[in-house]
């Protein structure tokens, strides 16, 4: 990066403790506005002028940022290279960034490296980035192989990994796996049995997981989720509706699911009565309803669409805005009507698309 190269030959005396405290205390302060790539460009120059380069703490917080908000790794990557001494939880942030942004070859060819050139050996951290990849694009035999370097760094029981591996053989469809992992589990968390749970709905054991939902002391929204999700995708609704029924707490997704499952069985009264119960009604919910309407050749009315319009207009989805605008123009709604052309401009504007808003204001 040149931002990089324009400091690289700087160099700068040790700082005293106190004085470095308080360039770090205002570096951090600086960083937490941080909200676009080219805002941390310009408080890079800060950190290298006060010789806080190699604070770890400070470039892992400056990492961190980098890789939440923009999926180019070369900045980062530069970032890092100039650490001189980089630790453990450096590497770990970098391969974070690696696992979330870039392939599953270049994920692993940096966790080579680490183990190669840290003397640290990798921590609970360091594998569920890892795991978690290999269970996205389902790589089996790459997880399997981190599952034994796991066990010789002696943290297979741990928790958060421990979770990440009954996640990783569940999606793989590798349930006996998944259960040995689960079993073996000295403490599990909410995400541990929901991971075991969502493990069995993969590969459509149905009983299985009710019997472990059943057991679940302490449930959250993700595992009721994910039990309801499993029901509909089986269409057995009935079953799908008492749990509904039964939650303490419900949101977009709960509803979302149910509202789905009604449309794609063609019973549009229910999916039309839950959604208008559900105060979070939003882009999924709302195509949901309109996708079980058209699939059942019930036509929306306008007072739908032009809800779907609005709904559309504040969450600024622009693709979702193309199609709306394009089935409006296939139906056989009035787009003369005052409302009906209001809501069209407004969505094709506040989702970006100026030049289609132009045009249709003077159409009007």
């Amino acid at each position: 990066m040149n931002l990089i190269r324009r400091y690289s030959s700087a160099c700068f005396d040790p700082l005293p403790s106190t004085l470095s405290s308080a360039y770090t205390a205002s570096i951090l302060s600086l960083l937490k506005r941080c909200k676009t790539i080219r805002s941390l460009e310009q408080v890079h120059p800060h950190i290298i002028h006060k010789g806080c380069e190699q604070n770890p703490f400070l470039i892992i917080q400056f990492l961190s940022l980098c890789i939440a908000l923009s999926s180019d790794l070369s900045y980062p990557i530069a970032v890092f290279k100039r650490a001189i001494h980089p630790n453990i939880y450096l590497w770990n942030t970098l391969l974070k960034g690696y696992c979330r942004h870039s392939s599953l070859v270049n994920s692993f060819s940096l966790f080579n490296r680490m183990k190669k050139f840290t003397n640290a050996s990798p921590d609970e951290y360091t594998f569920p980035p890892l795991i978690n990849k290999c269970a996205n694009v389902l790589a089996l035999r790459e997880g399997q192989v981190l599952h034994r370097s796991i066990v010789r760094c002696g943290i297979e029981t741990d928790v958060y990994v421990g979770s990440n591996l009954v996640d990783f053989y569940g999606k793989c469809k590798e349930i006996k796996c998944s259960r040995k992992m689960f079993d073996i589990m000295p403490v599990r968390n909410e995400v541990s049995w929901t991971a075991m749970l969502v493990g069995y709905l993969n590969v459509g054991e149905t009983l299985e997981a009710k019997n472990l939902f059943d057991e679940m002391t302490n449930r959250n929204l993700a595992s009721w989720n994910a039990m309801i999700s499993g029901f509909v995708r089986f269409s057995d609704l009935r079953s799908a509706r008492e749990l509904f029924n039964e939650m303490p707490e419900k949101n977009a997704i709960s509803y979302t699911t149910m509202i789905n499952g009604y449309a794609k069985a063609g019973d549009m009264v229910s999916a039309r009565m839950l959604f208008e119960q559900s105060d979070e009604k939003d882009i999924v919910s709302w195509s949901a309803l309109i996708s079980g309407m058209q699939c059942r050749s019930v036509k929306p009315d306008e007072f739908t669409m032009v809800s779907l319009m609005s709904a559309c207009s504040q969450l600024g989805y622009l693709e979702l805005a193309k199609i709306i605008d394009s089935y409006m123009h296939q139906s056989s709604f009035d787009l003369k009507r005052v409302q009906v052309a209001a809501a069209l401009i407004d969505m094709n504007a506040k989702c970006g698309n100026m030049d289609r808003a132009s045009t249709l204001f003077e159409q009007m």
